[in-house]
C-alpha cells in the first residue's frame, strides 16, 4: 500500500471515529421522542433540530459505510450523508404517524449517490439524468410521508412526470457502480461497458432491486398472511391501484371489520419495529 493510500485510509478512519465517539452522548431516540422533537423542530426549537441529528447520526454512519469503496472518502461520505440527515430533520411530518429513520433514510441515501455519482468511480450518468433521479427520490420521499406507503406509479407520475418504466431505470441507476468490464450477468459474456456504449436501457432493469423494496419485503416478513395480504390489496404494495375497505373484502371474500382490524394491527407492528432498515444489515 502507497503512503499516499495509507494516508486515505487513516484520514476515513480517523473521521469514524470522531462520529463514533460521541454517539454514546446521543442515544437514538424512540419512536415517541421522534414525535415530540420533530414537533419541537417545527415550532422552530434549533436545540431540539440538534439534538435529532444528533441522535440520527447512526443511520449516516450505516449508509456511509455501505458507499465505501465507490471512489469517495468516508469524511465526505458522512459529511454528504449528515446533509441528508438534516434535510430530512427539516421536512419531517410527525403528525403523519410513521417512523423518522424510513424517512431519513431516503435523503441520506439521495446525498451520497449524489455524492457517488458526482465524484466516485462510477458509470458516469447524465446530468440530465441525474436530476430526474434527484426529482424522483425526493417526491417519493414525501409522497411515503405523506401517505404512510410507497407511493403508486399514478402518484408518482402525476407529481413528478415520470412514468413507470422511466422509475424503474432511474431507480437502478445509482447502484451501478461496477467496473465497465465487469459482464452485466452471470450467464452474459456481454460486458456493462459494451451495453452502455449500445444505447440499449434494457441492461438497467436486472442490476439490483431498490432499497425500499427491499425493506417493505423485510417489514411485511413480520406479519401474519391475511394482514400481508390485506396490505397489498389496500396500498397496491404489488405494483396495483389501492383498494377501499369495501373492496379489499370483497377481493379476499371476508368481512370488513377483519379487513379493517388486519390493517391496523399490521400498521401497528410496522411502527413499533425497531428499525425496518436493520432487517437488511446484511443483505
Amino acid at each position: 500500500m502507497s503512503t499516499n493510500n495509507r494516508r486515505t485510509t487513516n484520514s476515513s478512519n480517523d473521521m469514524l471515529a470522531l462520529f463514533m465517539r460521541d454517539l454514546d452522548k446521543y442515544p437514538m431516540p424512540n419512536y415517541d421522542e421522534q414525535v415530540e422533537l420533530a414537533k419541537r423542530v417545527q415550532d422552530g426549537d434549533a436545540e431540539a433540530k440538534k439534538q435529532m441529528i444528533a441522535g440520527n447520526l447512526r443511520l449516516v454512519i450505516h449508509w456511509a459505510r455501505r458507499y465505501q469503496d465507490r471512489g469517495v472518502e468516508m469524511a465526505d461520505l458522512l459529511q454528504e450523508g449528515t446533509f441528508g440527515l438534516m434535510r430530512a430533520v427539516e421536512k419531517f411530518e410527525p403528525e403523519r404517524g410513521f417512523k423518522f429513520s424510513t424517512y431519513a433514510t431516503w435523503w441520506i441515501r439521495q446525498s451520497l449517490q449524489r455524492a457517488v455519482q458526482q465524484h466516485g468511480r462510477t458509470i458516469r450518468i447524465p446530468l440530465e439524468v441525474g436530476e430526474q433521479l434527484q426529482r424522483l427520490e425526493a417526491a417519493t420521499a414525501e409522497l411515503t410521508s405523506l401517505f404512510g406507503r410507497r407511493p403508486t406509479d399514478d402518484e408518482i407520475l402525476e407529481a413528478t412526470g415520470i412514468n413507470r418504466t422511466q422509475r424503474l431505470q432511474l431507480e437502478n441507476l445509482p447502484s451501478v457502480t461496477a467496473s465497465l468490464d465487469q459482464p452485466a450477468s452471470s450467464d452474459s459474456t456481454t460486458t456493462l461497458g459494451e451495453l452502455v456504449g449500445s444505447n440499449d436501457d434494457s441492461w438497467i432493469e436486472g442490476i439490483e432491486r431498490n432499497m425500499m423494496h427491499e425493506q417493505l419485503k423485510g417489514a411485511l416478513n413480520q406479519l401474519t398472511e391475511l394482514q400481508r395480504d390485506v396490505l397489498n390489496f389496500r396500498y397496491g404494495l404489488n405494483g396495483g391501484s389501492p383498494l377501499s375497505l369495501q373492496a379489499t373484502a370483497q377481493k379476499m371474500d371476508i368481512g370488513v371489520r377483519r379487513v379493517r382490524r388486519a390493517e391496523e394491527e399490521a400498521l401497528e407492528i410496522l411502527r413499533e419495529d425497531p428499525e425496518v432498515l436493520s432487517q437488511h444489515e446484511n443483505a
